[in-house]
């Protein structure tokens, strides 16, 4: 597979995860608007610490897309 497919696949996968990721924080706002309880708010930082987690970096990028010398070179060259 060519790798600007492969990137268009992860980059597709990276923003689902990120929707998924980000709905208990949203629900959170949401409870906390219509209860006014303050406490529930304790969710967003635990979500926005799974979010830093998670992020892409070119190490996961390289392992998750298995990606070969000449791949890992194009897009190295196409960072810097």
């Amino acid at each position: 597979m060519p790798l600007n497919k492969k990137l268009a696949a992860y980059q597709t996968g990276i923003i689902i995860k990120a929707a998924i990721l980000e709905a208990p924080a949203l629900l959170a706002c949401v409870v906390t608007f219509i209860t006014g309880k303050i406490v529930i708010l304790g969710v967003v930082p635990l979500v926005l610490f799974v979010f830093f987690i998670h992020r892409p970096t070119l190490y996961r990028l390289e392992s998750d897309l298995e990606l070969s010398r000449d791949d890992l070179e194009k897009l190295k060259s196409g960072i810097s």
